[in-house]
């Protein structure tokens, strides 16, 4: 793992294919030369892949099955096959600390300067998916880089993307990124394994000596412990969680953090188990936390801090500790009578709409029966939940027509209908017109304005 750092070598680009940002930055890439209507449409369907991408990585899923069939909805099939090979890589803009007091607008700007050429350079290469956190002020980059069939391409494709990468981003706003590559996996189930190693990988490349070597990926001593990571592991420790017990949670980190390989090996088996459970305490506390994410954000904070434990002893105490905080948080919004709970379903719903909710899969999530659920929904938000859902689903249909960027095919799948015929159905049952019918209505009614 390394900083990648560059000097003021040209890397392939001639300044006259550059062109200037609105401050006057010179970038490696050409504007779009695609129509508005369909830049809006990429858009569009790039900020719903995007959103997708970062949930898959950071929440608990409802199932493997309505989470392949949303990543085929979303047109990103690759990523839907059976057995497919990932690995994950984090990039991270390395600015300088004189430059990091610079206002706001001017910092913000350049991150989304940094955004838009890890968004290129990732479409230039097949497989390669990017995404970030929009909540997030750290200017990181996320991608998901399927591994080719080909031997001779497969193993140093991430490696290969992240070196044109950094002379992309070094040509265009001369700045070098920090990148962490995580181990490879096999199929979607260890998808969060790949990330959160990605996420180590990335930690030790901050701090590496520039110039210090080339392996940007996780060590195989620990990718060899990723099968240890498995979806039962991860439910018993969720469980733990959000039916909060103290005594379980602490008995599942003992057995987790049972570590038998040398010195060396355990710390980085170590801080990887770590970095893999303050997934989970993220999960748990995004689904629980009510009026805010100050405890999201905390968590998130602490990578560092789990990064640098010396011994499992010292990881498993961090964990306890922000184990308890996340506990905290469940008991509260469990004992409140039932409104925190409604409104941590509601906005859960609301974020996840266009997945294939159904109030058994929502109980179990919420650890609530079905009856409860739906009884604290109605009385809470107003509405049953499938009343709720059906509303969300077709106001995003609605704005997307007027927009006027996406065939209804593509609203239709979107929205969460993988069938075409059901979209219009429901879309008619709400609005009195079909999709068609409604969007020349709405460009009639504004060509009259």
């Amino acid at each position: 793992m390394i900083k990648i750092t560059l000097g003021d070598e040209e890397k392939g680009y001639s300044h006259n294919q550059a062109e200037l940002n609105g401050d006057g930055v010179r970038l490696a890439f050409p504007l779009l030369t695609v129509n508005d209507r369909e830049t809006r449409r990429l858009d569009q369907l790039r900020l719903m892949q995007e959103s997708f991408l970062l949930q898959m990585v950071r929440e608990e899923w409802l199932s493997p099955e309505k989470v392949k069939q949303r990543l085929r909805q979303l047109q990103l099939h690759p990523l839907a096959d059976e057995g497919v090979k990932l690995q994950c890589a984090a990039v991270e803009l390395q600015i300088p600390a004189g430059e990091i007091g610079e206002p706001r607008k001017r910092r913000n700007q350049l991150y989304k300067d940094f955004q838009q050429i890890c968004r290129r350079t990732a479409a230039g290469s097949k497989g390669v998916y990017s995404f970030c956190d929009t909540g997030s002020i750290s200017p990181v980059m996320y991608f998901l880089i399927v591994m080719k069939d080909n031997a001779s391409h497969k193993a140093d494709r991430a490696e290969h993307f992240a070196r044109e990468l950094e002379q992309n981003v070094e040509h265009g706003l001369r700045l070098g990124i920090a990148a962490g590559i995580g181990a490879e996996i096999k199929g979607l189930k260890r998808l969060k394994n790949g990330y959160a190693s990605c996420l180590l990988a990335l930690s030790g490349s901050r701090s590496a000596i520039p110039g210090s070597g080339t392996g940007l990926v996780l060590q195989s001593r620990a990718a060899d412990r990723l099968t240890a990571f498995s979806q039962a592991t991860e439910q018993r420790l969720t469980l733990s969680l959000e039916q909060p017990a103290s005594a379980a949670f602490r008995l599942e980190l003992d057995s987790l953090f049972t570590l038998e390989d040398d010195a060396a090996s355990q710390l980085e088996v170590c801080r990887f188990l770590a970095q893999r459970t303050l997934l989970i305490l993220g999960g748990a506390a995004g689904k629980f936390e009510y009026g805010g994410t100050t405890l999201q954000k905390y968590l998130w904070n602490s990578q560092m801090t789990l990064a640098a434990c010396t011994s499992s002893e010292h990881a498993k105490e961090l964990l306890q500790e922000l184990g308890q905080l996340v506990m905290a948080e469940v008991r509260r919004t469990q004992a409140s009578g039932g409104r925190e709970l409604a409104e941590a379903i509601r906005k859960y719903v609301k974020e996840h709409f266009a997945c294939d909710l159904k109030a058994p899969s929502l109980a179990a999530l919420f650890h609530v029966s079905e009856a409860e659920l739906s009884r604290l929904f109605k009385m809470h938000v107003g509405i049953p939940l499938n009343d709720y859902v059906t509303k969300l689903r077709m106001a995003q249909a609605e704005q997307q027509l007027r927009e006027n960027a996406l065939k209804c095919s593509e609203i239709a799948m979107l929205a969460g209908y993988s069938v075409a015929d059901e979209f219009i159905s429901a879309f008619k049952k709400y609005s009195g017109r079909n999709p068609k019918d409604y969007r020349e209505w709405y460009l009639k009614r504004q060509m009259k304005v």
